[in-house]
């Protein structure tokens, strides 16, 4: 199995080796801080752009730059990232683009609210090298890195966060359930008004925030196992993906319009209460789509995103067409009676009910005086009508059973 978090990272290490200042998205192109997490690396100096496309097997790198950009001038950076492509068997492309490589022209509708979340994580952010602050009128966000932060990185205090912790007017700490910065800024938000993190906007928006996280961490975990996983996975991403999207414009409507959203979200805007007996229901059909033979997800992580995941299973309509066909098409009485009887024929019952019918023969009582009885005598069924045989099979005495001729008396 490919492992292309670790190649993304191999691609983000080279590329900041040879100095390019980069914006990095994910495969649902979403501007993302963690190179495992990257799909797409855009130069921001430079008309230059690397994608990794995850595809199983047909998965490859591309390196795309534009006209102005001569290949000799980069040749050192095309053969590293050749050396890196060909070290995990993928496919290799080297492309040149028509005009200047903007992240719009390969998708407009991505760059708009990438850009947007990348403006929200950075946004009056100031700091020392191991910790970083939001400063609001009644309340601060203190974000602790697990590394120093480089000033000179654009976006570096959005990046390696260990914790991140909101400080009321009181000077009180709460650590947060997540490390991510935008639900963080909602929360720091709602503090800044005169909320708490237990009340009950704060308890939406701590539950936003771990669903927002388990969404992310279930989109990775299905590009990572595609192809293991069941083919209800990527319906799984898909709906992750939308309503992770939805999270997050709530969360910047929350910071920036935080009087009106926390209405919109106290209203049931963006949670649905669902019972526990419909969240075990999807928690075991995720199950089924998410996990595979030496692939499974964490039990607390499939209930956090079964409260937002509603997984569809298509069911198929099975049609009864013989029965359709026997009781619109098949209207002749003699062949019904016939039909109705082969459904329940035992050829036993029809050879022990013959032997007696010889045994007792010229017995006017009990039995008809029909002659010598043939195979068809066997295989007819015991009619209401005396002359059903007659009506279903004119016997001839040399015929073969399969020459039976379905006939009236003359």
């Amino acid at each position: 199995m490919i492992e292309i978090g670790k190649l993304s990272k191999e691609i983000f290490a080279t590329l900041k080796a040879f100095n390019y200042d980069l914006i990095m998205y994910d495969g649902d192109g979403n501007i993302v801080h963690e190179p495992e997490d990257a799909r797409r690396y855009f130069d921001r100096g430079e008309d230059l752009l690397v994608t990794l496309y995850e595809d199983g097997e047909n998965s490859s790198v591309t390196l795309t730059r534009s006209q102005k950009i001569q290949v000799t001038e980069i040749l050192s950076l095309v053969t590293t990232l050749k050396n890196i492509t060909n070290k995990y068997a993928l496919i290799w492309n080297l492309r040149m683009y028509g005009g200047q490589i903007k992240p719009t022209n390969f998708s407009r509708a991505i760059v708009g609210e990438a850009r947007e979340e990348f403006m929200d994580l950075t946004e009056n952010m100031y700091g020392t090298s191991k910790s970083s602050y939001l400063k609001l009128e009644n309340a601060r966000l203190i974000v602790k890195h697990s590394a120093r932060v480089d000033e000179d990185v654009f976006g570096a205090r959005s990046r390696r966060i260990d914790r991140i912790y909101v400080e009321n007017e009181q000077q009180e700490r709460f650590l947060l359930p997540t490390n991510q910065l935008l639900p963080s800024r909602a929360m720091v938000q709602h503090v800044n008004h005169g909320g708490t993190i237990s009340d009950e906007i704060g308890m939406h928006i701590d539950r936003m925030a771990r669903a927002y996280r388990d969404l992310g961490s279930c989109i990775r975990h299905v590009r990572q196992y595609s192809d293991v996983l069941p083919e209800g996975a990527q319906g799984v991403r898909e709906s992750a993906s939308g309503k992770r999207k939805d999270m997050r414009r709530m969360f910047e409507r929350l910071f920036r319009n935080y009087a009106k959203s926390s209405v919109d979200l106290m209203e049931g805007a963006m949670l649905l209460e669902v019972s526990d007996d419909a969240i075990g229901e999807r928690v075991e059909r995720l199950r089924g789509m998410l996990c595979a033979e030496g692939v499974a997800m964490d039990e607390a992580m499939l209930e956090g995103i079964a409260c937002y995941i509603e997984p569809r299973i298509e069911e198929t309509q099975v049609v009864d067409e013989y029965h359709d066909v026997a009781s619109d098409d098949l209207r002749n009485s003699v062949v019904l009676e016939h039909l109705a009887w082969l459904e329940s024929f035992d050829p036993d019952v029809i050879i022990r009910s013959t032997v007696v019918e010889q045994a007792c023969e010229g017995d006017e009582e009990d039995c008809e005086d029909e002659g010598d009885l043939t195979r068809e005598d066997m295989l007819l069924p015991d009619a209401s009508s005396p002359d059903l045989k007659r009506e279903v099979a004119k016997k001839r005495p040399n015929d073969h059973p399969s020459n039976v001729l379905m006939d009236s008396d003359d």
